[in-house]
Protein backbone atom coordinates (compact mmCIF):
# COMPACT_ATOMS: atom_id res chain seq x y z
CA UNK A 1 0.00 0.00 0.00
CA UNK A 2 1.60 3.23 -1.17
CA UNK A 3 -1.18 5.84 -1.46
CA UNK A 4 -3.74 6.82 1.18
CA UNK A 5 -6.53 9.34 0.56
CA UNK A 6 -7.74 11.26 3.61
CA UNK A 7 -10.87 13.34 3.03
CA UNK A 8 -11.23 16.08 5.63
CA UNK A 9 -14.01 18.42 6.66
CA UNK A 10 -11.81 20.05 9.35
CA UNK A 11 -13.82 18.53 12.21
CA UNK A 12 -12.44 16.49 15.10
CA UNK A 13 -13.31 13.21 13.35
CA UNK A 14 -11.20 14.19 10.34
CA UNK A 15 -8.26 15.02 12.59
CA UNK A 16 -8.59 11.62 14.27
CA UNK A 17 -8.71 9.96 10.84
CA UNK A 18 -5.57 11.84 9.81
CA UNK A 19 -3.79 10.57 12.93
CA UNK A 20 -4.65 6.98 11.93
CA UNK A 21 -3.58 7.62 8.34
CA UNK A 22 -0.24 9.04 9.50
CA UNK A 23 0.35 5.98 11.66
CA UNK A 24 -0.45 3.67 8.73
CA UNK A 25 1.57 5.71 6.23
CA UNK A 26 4.59 5.70 8.51
CA UNK A 27 4.49 1.91 8.97
CA UNK A 28 3.85 1.26 5.26
CA UNK A 29 6.09 3.97 3.79
CA UNK A 30 3.01 5.36 2.05
CA UNK A 31 2.08 8.88 1.00
CA UNK A 32 -1.07 10.77 1.99
CA UNK A 33 -3.29 13.07 0.02
CA UNK A 34 -5.58 15.35 2.00
CA UNK A 35 -8.81 16.19 0.17
CA UNK A 36 -11.38 18.77 1.18
CA UNK A 37 -14.60 19.00 -0.81
CA UNK A 38 -16.66 22.13 -0.31
CA UNK A 39 -20.34 21.79 -1.08
CA UNK A 40 -21.69 25.28 -1.76
CA UNK A 41 -25.12 26.01 -0.33
CA UNK A 42 -28.06 26.12 -2.70
CA UNK A 43 -28.85 29.76 -3.32
CA UNK A 44 -32.07 31.47 -4.35
CA UNK A 45 -32.15 34.37 -6.79
CA UNK A 46 -31.77 37.06 -4.09
CA UNK A 47 -28.75 35.32 -2.56
CA UNK A 48 -27.19 34.88 -6.01
CA UNK A 49 -27.66 38.59 -6.72
CA UNK A 50 -26.08 39.51 -3.36
CA UNK A 51 -23.17 37.13 -3.99
CA UNK A 52 -22.51 38.72 -7.38
CA UNK A 53 -22.66 42.21 -5.86
CA UNK A 54 -20.42 41.41 -2.89
CA UNK A 55 -17.80 39.30 -4.69
CA UNK A 56 -17.16 35.62 -4.67
CA UNK A 57 -17.75 33.95 -1.33
CA UNK A 58 -16.44 30.77 -2.94
CA UNK A 59 -13.00 32.32 -3.41
CA UNK A 60 -12.90 33.19 0.28
CA UNK A 61 -13.99 29.68 1.31
CA UNK A 62 -11.41 28.09 -1.00
CA UNK A 63 -8.65 30.33 0.31
CA UNK A 64 -9.47 29.46 3.91
CA UNK A 65 -9.80 25.76 3.12
CA UNK A 66 -6.40 25.74 1.40
CA UNK A 67 -4.80 27.28 4.50
CA UNK A 68 -6.52 24.72 6.74
CA UNK A 69 -5.38 21.85 4.51
CA UNK A 70 -1.79 23.06 4.65
CA UNK A 71 -2.00 23.37 8.44
CA UNK A 72 -3.20 19.75 8.68
CA UNK A 73 -0.45 18.63 6.30
CA UNK A 74 2.18 19.86 8.76
CA UNK A 75 1.19 17.07 11.17
CA UNK A 76 1.94 14.38 8.61
CA UNK A 77 5.04 16.09 7.22
CA UNK A 78 6.46 16.38 10.74
CA UNK A 79 6.13 12.58 10.93
CA UNK A 80 8.16 12.25 7.73
CA UNK A 81 5.18 11.47 5.47
CA UNK A 82 4.93 12.82 1.92
CA UNK A 83 1.68 14.81 1.78
CA UNK A 84 -0.23 16.55 -0.98
CA UNK A 85 -3.34 18.69 -0.61
CA UNK A 86 -6.30 18.96 -2.95
CA UNK A 87 -9.47 21.04 -2.89
CA UNK A 88 -12.65 20.26 -4.83
CA UNK A 89 -16.08 21.86 -5.07
CA UNK A 90 -19.28 19.85 -5.32
CA UNK A 91 -20.73 16.68 -3.86
CA UNK A 92 -18.27 15.29 -1.26
CA UNK A 93 -18.99 11.56 -1.71
CA UNK A 94 -18.78 11.82 -5.50
CA UNK A 95 -15.48 13.72 -5.45
CA UNK A 96 -13.93 11.42 -2.84
CA UNK A 97 -14.77 8.29 -4.85
CA UNK A 98 -13.71 9.88 -8.11
CA UNK A 99 -10.38 10.99 -6.66
CA UNK A 100 -9.79 7.55 -5.14
CA UNK A 101 -10.26 6.00 -8.59
CA UNK A 102 -8.41 8.55 -10.71
CA UNK A 103 -5.53 8.83 -8.24
CA UNK A 104 -5.19 5.03 -7.91
CA UNK A 105 -5.43 5.19 -4.11
CA UNK A 106 -5.28 1.90 -2.25
CA UNK A 107 -7.06 3.09 0.89
CA UNK A 108 -9.39 5.88 1.99
CA UNK A 109 -9.20 6.82 5.67
CA UNK A 110 -11.97 9.14 6.79
CA UNK A 111 -13.79 10.28 9.87
CA UNK A 112 -17.45 9.68 10.56
CA UNK A 113 -19.75 11.35 13.03
CA UNK A 114 -21.26 8.01 14.02
CA UNK A 115 -24.84 9.24 13.75
CA UNK A 116 -27.63 6.71 13.72
CA UNK A 117 -31.39 6.61 13.64
CA UNK A 118 -33.25 9.77 12.68
CA UNK A 119 -30.13 11.96 12.56
CA UNK A 120 -28.53 9.58 10.06
CA UNK A 121 -31.71 9.40 8.00
CA UNK A 122 -32.16 13.18 7.90
CA UNK A 123 -28.53 14.19 7.39
CA UNK A 124 -27.17 11.18 5.53
CA UNK A 125 -23.62 10.02 5.67
CA UNK A 126 -20.82 10.88 3.30
CA UNK A 127 -18.76 8.09 4.87
CA UNK A 128 -21.48 5.53 4.14
CA UNK A 129 -21.79 6.67 0.53
CA UNK A 130 -18.03 6.44 0.10
CA UNK A 131 -17.91 2.96 1.64
CA UNK A 132 -20.56 1.80 -0.84
CA UNK A 133 -19.03 3.42 -3.94
CA UNK A 134 -15.25 3.68 -3.46
CA UNK A 135 -13.02 1.62 -5.74
CA UNK A 136 -10.76 0.68 -2.80
CA UNK A 137 -11.08 -0.21 0.89
CA UNK A 138 -12.38 2.50 3.22
CA UNK A 139 -11.39 2.79 6.86
CA UNK A 140 -13.69 4.94 8.96
CA UNK A 141 -12.68 6.51 12.23
CA UNK A 142 -15.71 7.12 14.41
CA UNK A 143 -15.97 10.35 16.36
CA UNK A 144 -17.42 10.79 19.79
CA UNK A 145 -21.21 11.10 19.94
Amino acid sequence: MRKILVPVDFGDEARDALDYAVMLARSLAASIELLHVWKPPALGSIELWLASELGSAGDLVCSRATKQLEALAVTARDAGIEVTCRLAIGDPAHHICERAAVGHFELVVMGTHGRSGLAHTMIGSVAEQVMRQAPCPVMTVRGQI
